[in-house]
């Protein structure tokens, strides 16, 4: 099953992916441009404040009431959400159909406890699998098989309280998988991020904002090894540049070392 499950998992990457390499289909949102200001009495207003719109030729749309309502891959590849009373559930179509959802549970402090995944044949379920998540000091610790705890993502942070590791244990317990991350380069510092993305390793929603805080920083590199034979299998790096409320602006993306992709952002002003 964990086969099957990094190969759905892999194929929306995939599609995320080829598409953000296409060409712009999708008019991109107006982004904020105000600064903070001061009055004439001299008071200093509230610190702007703005929300991603756009990550290279992906594009996010906001309900009314500040919650995601669509990421735009394609103009047949995107992913809707449905707010509920308690929870989200977020519907991926491929190729205009739907390929799979994924039912994520909140409880009272906002975090996602519990999620559900349907890949869907047609009208009916192919499969399906589903996660518990635990918290300790606002952030995620750990995510587990309920019906099988030895398979768990564990999650791990260095002493400034960034993510610094993600481990994947198979179903036997045994670790199978590490993804180590760093926030800085050898001569470039690290960077503040004002608009967190999710790690794409854990299967959780990427842009949903619901399991704790990952971290203070831009990751700068990505590492992934596969255990059994100490394979290194992804080597990312990224170096941005930031606009001037401090919020990314581009983003390059680079694999072994090999340019990948020259993402813009673009963001709409909330406050």
């Amino acid at each position: 099953m964990k086969n099957v499950k990094h190969l759905v998992m892999a194929l929306l990457v995939i599609v995320a992916g080829i598409t953000s390499c296409k060409k712009e289909t999708t008019p991109p949102a107006q982004a904020g441009t105000n600064e903070i200001t001061e009055t004439q009495t001299n008071v200093l207003l509230p610190a702007t404040k703005f929300r991603l719109t756009k990550q290279g030729n992906t594009y996010l749309h906001y309900q009314n009431d500040g919650k995601l309502w669509r990421v735009i891959f394609s103009p047949t590849n995107y992913i809707e959400y449905s707010w509920v009373f308690n929870g989200v559930i977020a519907t991926n179509y491929i190729d205009n159909k739907k390929y799979s959802t994924n039912y994520t549970m909140i409880n009272g402090s906002g975090k996602c406890y519990h999620s559900t995944f349907k890949k869907y044949k047609g009208d009916l379920v192919d499969f399906q699998w589903s996660w518990k998540y635990e918290y300790f000091n606002n952030q995620l610790i750990k995510q587990v098989n309920p019906d099988d705890a030895d398979e768990r993502y564990e999650f791990t942070y260095n002493v400034d309280g960034n993510l610094e590791k993600i481990n994947y244990y198979s179903k036997q317990g045994v670790l199978t998988n590490t993804t180590a991350i760093k926030y800085n380069l050898v001569i470039i510092g690290p960077k503040v991020d004002k608009s967190p993305i999710n790690p794409e390793t854990a299967e959780i929603e990427r842009y949903l904002q619901l399991y704790g805080k990952f971290s203070d920083y831009l990751p700068m590199s990505i590492k992934q090894t596969f255990i059994p034979n100490n394979t290194i299998t992804k080597s990312t790096s990224y170096i941005y540049s930031l606009n001037e409320n401090g919020y990314v602006k581009t983003r390059k993306w680079q694999e072994w070392g090999i340019l990948k992709e020259t993402a813009e952002y673009q963001y709409q002003q909330i406050r």
